[in-house]
């Protein structure tokens, strides 16, 4: 059976969506998992050993690119869709299927508005990025693994070109200091706490 997860953007959300993967291919053991997102993201998943296809999106697709490609899909007769950014975009791309087999993220989207404008944080003690992905997967009957966690994996070809290009100790931590919004931006005193509190490691700072 094939099974659609849709994610676009952007690089935190996508790692972290990667936390369905093992839940969904532990219930279903011989399911060609297929992930959609934009082009320059498809870098992050090409080595996941869960996934059987990386289908890739320009970011300038015109709506008529986009029916398309729904069209396209649709002819995959995929048993299960996950839609895991619930955007105008995914949505287009579900509008044609058979909306039985289409799981949804159900954003807060009143309590990330309360929280990023107002610092009043409303959501329970237990919520994560991840609960919010692994909702709609139990939704359809998945039972998620004990400890569902989200993973990239790196080819040896590429830890071997990066350890000898930038000359990586054996161990260091990575902070990526940004955000698409403003409101999400972590301060930068916050980053520097994180650094001290590891002097044992070497950090190493992604971002453009």
């Amino acid at each position: 059976m094939n099974i659609l997860l849709i994610r676009f953007s952007s690089i935190g959300d996508i790692v972290q969506s990667t936390c369905v993967l093992d839940s969904i291919k532990k219930h279903y053991p011989d399911s060609r998992l297929w992930y959609l997102t934009l082009e320059a993201f498809g870098p992050l998943l090409e080595n996941h050993s869960r996934l059987d296809e990386i289908l890739l999106l320009r970011r300038d697709a015109s709506p008529r690119q986009l029916l398309h490609l729904a069209a396209t899909l649709r002819g995959c007769n995929f048993a299960l869709v996950f839609d895991l950014h619930r955007s105008l975009r995914s949505r287009l791309i579900c509008s044609g299927m058979d909306p039985r087999i289409v799981y949804s993220v159900r954003k807060p989207y009143g309590k990330r508005w309360l929280l990023t404008q107002w610092h009043w944080d409303r959501f329970p003690p237990d919520w994560t990025v991840q609960s919010l992905f692994m909702e709609p997967v139990r939704r359809a009957g998945i039972v998620p693994v004990s400890d569902p966690r989200p993973r990239l994996e790196v080819s040896e070809r590429e830890i071997r070109l990066c350890r000898r290009k930038h000359r990586l100790p054996d161990s260091y931590q990575v902070l990526v200091p940004g955000a698409a919004w403003s409101q999400k931006i972590w301060p930068a005193s916050h980053y520097a706490e994180v650094i001290k509190a590891r002097p044992d490691l070497q950090t190493i700072l992604l971002g453009t």
